[in-house]
């Protein structure tokens, strides 16, 4: 008897995260590239902005008095030999805030800078990456 690979199917491989772009699964998490969270001072934590009319979502560093609306980003930080190049939020609420699902929008996205803010248009859809992202 002998063994042989499993081959991943195409819904196995994901293109990597690239600069710029954030990830949105089925159940709502958002995964960015460190560097754009650097960008704008975005550590630990972050508060989600909402815009329901243009179907967007900003995030930012929390100001002063806003901890208590501060969404804590995962690997953050970097562990004592990796450094993390990827960190996640959940989003799922502030998707059903301005009335959609995370199953729906699930998929890859570009993201833009203005200011102090990471700015995220869902209105014109996933980018359609075949990412993967979408389990």
């Amino acid at each position: 008897m002998s063994f042989t690979v499993l081959e991943k199917g195409a819904w196995a491989v994901r293109e990597a995260l690239e600069q710029g772009q954030v990830s949105i699964s089925k159940t709502g998490q958002a995964r960015f590239c460190r560097e754009d969270l650097d960008l704008v001072g975005i550590t630990d934590s972050l508060v989600i902005l909402l815009d329901q009319e243009l179907l967007r979502l900003a995030f930012r560093k929390p100001r002063s008095g806003e901890e208590q609306n501060a969404y804590r980003v995962t690997g953050a930080h970097s562990g004592k030999r990796v450094a993390k190049t990827r960190a996640t939020v959940q989003i799922g609420r502030a998707l059903r805030e301005i009335r959609l699902e995370p199953e729906a929008v699930a998929g890859r996205y570009e993201l833009t800078t203005k200011d102090d803010l990471l700015i995220l248009n869902l209105a014109n859809g996933a980018a359609g990456t075949g990412s993967g992202d979408e389990d």
